[in-house]
């Protein structure tokens, strides 16, 4: 027989001279293929079908990620010469190429998949005369972001927005800021769930004057609808800070820890 890939291959010889007895003989011979070598990977794992090839020989590769990542490249290259690279081709894990008369090295990089973007329906709902940019219906945002809106109202009117969100027990009223075109913008902060927003509106003379105070990414947040002084007590009562305020959103630093808020009267316990 004739070796054509690497292994041991067995033979049987006979040989005969015509006069003597036949005399027959087992032989084998060990054909060293080309060595394939596979480089650690983080997140996932290579097996080839074979430790070594002939030249023009397939070889096949499974790539299989681990959870929570995904293929982002796959290498086969000369051994020691990373310059030089081999031709594959396949999908869905399962690779094949054709060995050169070298050495390889297999590499594959993984990476982590994104975690899954949620989205969250918000629904905006209006009553007659007052329109609202984005428009009224349901609206899809992802997870855990703002949501903000414009009113405008007949004049003479302010609104009165509510969500189906509980804050301290209590349905959740938002603050409006009155613009100077006599709009009014509202923001709903950290969308995490189904929400339905439900605007009113009632004759009156002044602006949205109600306060609003929320804590996100570190700092603690004021809006107010026209300038105040806002104080900021430590969970033991101590006035730590006392601070003139603008209409309008305020940031303020603040290391972590539990605050009491008062603006207009009204208190707010934040957690930093």
């Amino acid at each position: 027989g004739t070796p054509v890939a690497a292994g041991t291959t067995s033979f049987t010889v006979k040989a005969s001279n015509g006069a003597a007895p036949d005399d027959t003989r087992s032989l084998s011979i060990t054909v060293t293929g080309n060595v394939i070598s596979v480089g650690t990977s983080a997140g996932g794992s290579v097996t080839v079908d074979k430790p070594s090839a002939q030249a023009g020989e397939t070889v096949r590769l499974t790539v299989t990620p681990a959870s929570g990542y995904t293929l982002s490249g796959l290498f086969i290259f000369k051994t020691g010469d990373a310059n030089t690279s081999v031709a594959f081709s396949g999908r869905d894990g399962v690779y094949t190429f054709v060995m050169p008369a070298y050495d390889v090295t297999v590499t594959a990089h993984f990476e982590l998949q994104p975690p899954p973007l949620i989205m969250r329906p918000v629904t905006l709902k209006l009553p007659a005369g007052i329109t609202s940019q984005p428009a009224a219906g349901i609206h899809h945002i992802q997870s855990g972001s703002d949501f903000t809106f414009t009113l405008t109202l007949p004049a003479g009117q302010v609104p009165t927005v509510k969500t189906n969100r509980l804050i301290q027990g209590e349905q959740e009223v938002l603050t409006g800021v009155a613009n100077d075109d006599g709009t009014y913008t509202f923001t709903v902060r950290q969308v995490r769930q189904t929400l339905e927003i439900t605007v009113s509106s009632s004759v009156g003379n002044e602006a949205v004057s109600a306060s609003e105070v929320w804590s996100y990414g570190g700092k603690l947040y004021v809006r107010t609808a026209k300038a105040a002084t806002i104080y900021i007590y430590t969970a033991a009562g101590q006035l730590l800070r006392q601070q003139q305020v603008d209409a309008g959103e305020t940031a303020i630093g603040l290391p972590q820890g539990v605050y009491v808020v008062v603006v207009d009267g009204k208190r707010w316990k934040i957690v930093q």
